[in-house]
């Protein structure tokens, strides 16, 4: 799964449970989500990003849709079958030419330079 994730360069992608903890990640997916990362607790849960770290306001654009689609999700994994594992992988993208695709692609750049620095022993 993870050789999966990290051949999807163009595209922030990460599998979670129906916890909303973070199982794989590929580097763009940690990038958009750097401020869920910045905390200790690990793994990251998105649940209780969304719910307790200040920082989440900031990344979400609607966090009031974004707290509801949260809570939801966790009510779904509260109805499912116990025998299903629950795994989802999540993937975003947007279209060629919208100021989303060039914030994508200026992530996907920022990502790469802080993993090459990371790489050379570089903080």
């Amino acid at each position: 799964m993870q050789s999966l994730l990290d051949a999807m360069t163009d595209a922030p992608a990460f599998v979670r449970n129906g916890r909303l903890d973070i199982l794989a990640v590929n580097a763009l997916g940690q990038a958009l989500y750097s401020p869920a990362y910045a905390a200790a607790a690990r793994p990251v849960n998105l649940a209780r990003f969304c719910f307790l770290d200040p920082a989440a306001e900031g990344l979400y654009a609607d966090w009031a849709e974004a707290a509801d689609t949260t809570a939801n999700l966790l009510r779904t994994e509260a109805r499912r079958d116990p025998a299903d594992p629950g795994l989802t992988l999540t993937a975003y993208s947007a279209e060629a030419g919208t100021p989303a695709h060039d914030t994508l692609r200026l992530l996907a750049s920022w990502a790469a330079t802080a993993a090459g620095a990371g790489a050379q022993g570089v903080p």
